[in-house]
């Protein structure tokens, strides 16, 4: 099961850069009237990222409440 977890995470950040590699156009990011300009690959890139480490919380907090409730 590690392995095919390890191969389904290795695909994710292959298709992630071969994404980030063929959109190399500048474009401006706004947050909260804050204004950056970069490649489509950093947007690409930070997104992926919040996403991995949001996921992570949620199981972590998923197997905690979990546990607790045992």
């Amino acid at each position: 099961m590690r392995m095919f977890c390890l191969a389904v995470l290795l695909s994710l950040f292959g298709a992630v850069g071969i994404l980030a590699l063929e959109n190399r156009e500048d474009i401006a990011f706004r947050f909260f009237g804050q204004g950056l300009s970069g490649p489509h690959a950093m947007l690409i890139g930070i997104v992926f990222l919040l996403g991995m480490v949001s996921g992570w919380f949620a199981i972590g907090f998923v197997r905690r409440v979990a546990r607790e409730s045992l």
